[in-house]
């Protein structure tokens, strides 16, 4: 049975930003349920606008930061942010270096998984071709 979210569009209420999507907007939760709010640095506390809700997931705006993060960068442009061409420019610039090494070790942890796999695989398959050949067959296999 599907749950219902417990978001509403154009709700309202307060929040603590907890993380970042890779795309640069800020994570909050309400119950489990995500919603992603652009110009949204992880430690803030911010008043949320719901602007669109999904099966699974919502989106929503800041309509009033009640304490900023250390992490912001305050000198940013709001054309630069509204434009989309630099999504972390709402971070300082340290902020940037730590999410962005976040996003690589988030990677390589998940693909350990998928390497391992396919040295498996990529061995059964030269060991499959060694053995057909010694029966003077070869044949590329795929799985």
């Amino acid at each position: 049975m599907k749950k219902k979210a417990p978001v509403v569009k154009n709700q309202e209420f307060d929040a603590t930003v907890i993380d970042l999507t890779y795309e640069g907007n800020g994570v909050v939760k309400v119950d489990d349920f995500p919603i992603f709010v652009a110009n949204a640095v992880p430690g803030e506390e911010i008043r949320v606008g719901i602007t669109k809700v999904a099966g699974t997931y919502a989106f929503g705006r800041v309509i009033k930061t009640l304490k900023e993060s250390a992490d912001r960068n305050k000198e940013v442009d709001v054309a630069t942010l509204t434009t989309g061409i630099a999504p972390l420019a709402h971070l300082n610039y340290d902020a940037q270096l730590r999410f962005k090494q976040n996003q690589i070790q988030e990677l390589l942890r998940s693909n350990t998984l998928m390497l391992k796999f396919l040295r498996r695989l990529v061995w059964k398959t030269q060991q499959d071709i060694v053995i057909r050949h010694k029966f003077q067959r070869v044949n590329c296999v795929v799985n």
